[in-house]
């Protein structure tokens, strides 16, 4: 099985965030390019299905800031976002395990464990805050 994590939108299509505005859902179809010395060759999934990508602005989380606005590694940052509707998909969490784990920024991650506990609850659509 491969596993990509695709880049923001903004990055992928090469245009700014706003023009994504009006719509509510994107679809894409993933293929892999291999190179050979004959050529050019495209991969592709045995059912069409396995390799659609469909994005859903419902379950996209929207960050709003970041104190401080400069971060530092092992600096106590804090995020302020929408969670927008993924909160609903977060409906069999077992007791002890954390809504939110952790957040990319650049190339490294913001972790959140110690700082939040089962207990933290994302309020859908609202402006929320975590450290990290």
């Amino acid at each position: 099985m491969l596993s990509y994590r695709l880049p923001a939108l903004e990055t992928l299509m090469g245009i700014p965030s706003s023009e994504f505005d009006h719509l509510d859902t994107m679809t894409f179809t993933v293929t892999i390019r291999t190179v050979s010395e004959i050529g050019f060759s495209d991969l592709a999934c045995d059912r069409s299905t396995d390799c659609r990508v469909i994005y859903h602005r419902y379950y996209s989380a929207v960050i709003s800031h970041i104190e401080p606005a400069v971060v530092y590694q092992k600096a106590v940052t804090q995020i302020y976002f929408n969670p927008q509707g993924i909160p609903d998909l977060l409906d069999d969490l077992l007791a002890d395990e954390l809504p939110i784990i952790n957040a990319k920024l650049g190339l490294g991650r913001l972790d959140f464990e110690g700082y939040i506990d089962s207990k933290k609850r994302v309020n859908r659509y609202q402006l929320n805050e975590v450290a990290g």
